[in-house]
């Protein structure tokens, strides 16, 4: 969720919240400036509408993001997403230690 957007948050615990290191991404600075103060529900919204959805799904996905429905992202839920990334990323380092 971009910085901006949880400095206009009211709750205080959003913007201490904001700099955890799973809710970073690398994106480029188009898309950074594009969702800059918006809401995950906009800016993804926004996106589908370009790309698709099957696009968005794989687009989120290759960023270990949660791309469904019921996604938190698209549900504002900043403590869930937060949950699910933490889990999609841990899995995701589990499944890459034991190829070795």
């Amino acid at each position: 969720m971009p910085k901006g957007f949880f400095w206009r948050a009211q709750e205080s615990s959003l913007r201490a919240n904001s700099g955890l290191c799973v809710n970073r991404t690398l994106i480029d600075r188009e898309t950074n400036n594009m969702i800059r103060m918006k809401s995950p529900a906009v800016y993804l919204k926004q996106i589908e509408d370009e790309i698709g959805p099957s696009a968005l799904k794989d687009l989120l996905e290759s960023h270990l993001l949660p791309s469904g429905i019921e996604s938190p992202l698209k549900k504002g839920d900043f403590e869930s997403f937060i949950k699910v990334r933490q889990e999609l990323i841990w899995t995701q380092n589990q499944a890459s230690n034991s190829v070795r």
